[in-house]
């Protein structure tokens, strides 16, 4: 109880003393899957501070396995650490909860993920590993959800 009342406290420290670093907006997929599973892509924008980040983002696969694939998730507790000089930024999502749309059905997911981003200028490119609970396969009738690893690109702006 001790551990968990101190990490809580150091968590909201580090809310509190947060400062502002950027927004960034950006384009997200998932290319070693054009193959297998179609094309994908997503949009997400981000609000990053010294040592948390918050973020929200939107996915598609228009056709994955006959049926379209779309959802949105969020940061609600992320880390991050810029280098000296703002060029490099290395993340970590830990509770990422979203809901999933398919086959005309909500589905609930909980992931995180890790991540790393080199900026130049205005521009960025970046590259993440997310694993994901996704509880979609029920519209194959499975009641129980699955755990996915995605490995993905990103290219954005920030300001």
């Amino acid at each position: 109880m001790k551990k968990l009342s101190l990490l809580l406290m150091l968590i909201i420290t580090s809310y509190l003393s947060a400062q502002d670093v950027r927004f960034a907006a950006n384009i997200y997929t998932e290319p070693q899957l054009y193959s297998s599973d179609g094309f994908n892509i997503g949009v997400g924008i981000e609000y990053q501070m010294t040592v948390t980040y918050f973020d929200v983002n939107a996915f598609v696969y228009p056709d994955l396995n006959g049926f379209t694939y779309s959802h949105i998730q969020g940061t609600i507790l992320g880390f991050n650490h810029h280098t000296r000089f703002q060029d490099w930024r290395f993340k970590l999502g830990v509770i990422k909860p979203g809901i999933i749309r398919r086959d005309g059905h909500p589905h609930p997911m909980i992931g995180s993920d890790i991540g790393i981003e080199y900026y130049a200028n205005q521009f960025y490119i970046g590259g993440q590993v997310s694993g994901d609970y996704r509880t979609d396969n029920k519209i194959w009738g499975e009641d129980k959800g699955f755990y996915r690893v995605s490995v993905g690109v990103k290219f954005g702006f920030h300001w």
